[in-house]
């Protein structure tokens, strides 16, 4: 769906501008198996966000399973760098599929979280995680590693849902349709892990952006450079029950 224009519709192409865009591919990449990846913390070059946005059969990290994920990584200014998403066969039901729009044909050959596991940390390690109510797309994402006997460490994290409440203050609700409104962003294909994905990248340019709204949060500027130094393990921990704890 389409939003009206706001003082803010300048952004509304958000992180399109200037920017160079990659669509990834929906398989997982040679080299980037679950079984070991290379360790440590990431180069300057990678200093950045990552989108992230999950798509689940339902509410519980611990009894429903990924479906769809989406990584859209930006610079720390937010301005798109690539992105990437991929269909997840959850193993069983599909879950609501008139929410999702993903039915058990559309996954049945889609590769398992474990067989795309490695290609999701290369796009994840070195960045701050940035996802609209972050505490639901980390807690799906930690459940999953953790099926898969990968610990994933504690990770900065910017939750635009939170976030709104200093850059869009005067918003009632705020529901990622709600911030795209208020912001004059386009949201398309809703309620897609992409599409998702994509608008919540469109909102964190806009909050980091100082010429729109109010002077972003020295604490989110900061994010990027914490993340750059966290270190991922470099093979897998012994399997354990999924965590749902804020990271």
């Amino acid at each position: 769906m389409e939003f009206r224009n706001t003082p803010r519709s300048r952004l509304a192409s958000g992180p399109q501008r200037g920017a160079a865009r990659h669509t990834g591919s929906a398989r997982p990449s040679p080299g980037t198996s679950a079984s070991r990846w290379p360790a440590g913390a990431a180069s300057a070059s990678d200093v950045g966000f990552v989108v992230l946005d999950v798509e689940t059969t339902g509410l519980s990290p611990q009894s429903h399973r990924v479906l769809e994920i989406a990584l859209v990584r930006t610079d720390a200014t937010g301005q798109v760098v690539d992105e990437w998403h991929t269909r997840v066969n959850p193993e069983g039901p599909v879950g609501a599929t008139h929410i999702h729009g993903i039915t058990a044909a559309d996954v049945r050959h889609a590769p398992r979280f474990a067989d795309v596991l490695g290609e999701v940390t290369c796009r994840i390690r070195g960045r701050a995680v940035a996802a609209h109510n972050a505490k639901f797309d980390l807690a799906f994402l930690r459940a999953e590693y953790a099926r898969a006997g990968w610990r994933v460490p504690l990770l900065p994290a910017l939750c635009t849902l939170e976030a709104s409440r200093h850059y869009l203050p005067q918003l009632d609700r705020r529901r990622l349709p709600d911030c795209c409104w208020a912001s004059g962003i386009k949201l398309k294909n809703a309620h897609s892990a992409l599409g998702d994905a994509r608008a919540t990248a469109m909102l964190l340019r806009t909050y980091l952006d100082p010429h729109f709204g109010p002077t972003p949060l020295c604490e989110h500027l900061e994010l990027p450079t914490a993340a750059a130094a966290v270190v991922w393990p470099e093979a897998p921990q012994t399997p354990s029950a999924p965590s749902t704890s804020h990271p």
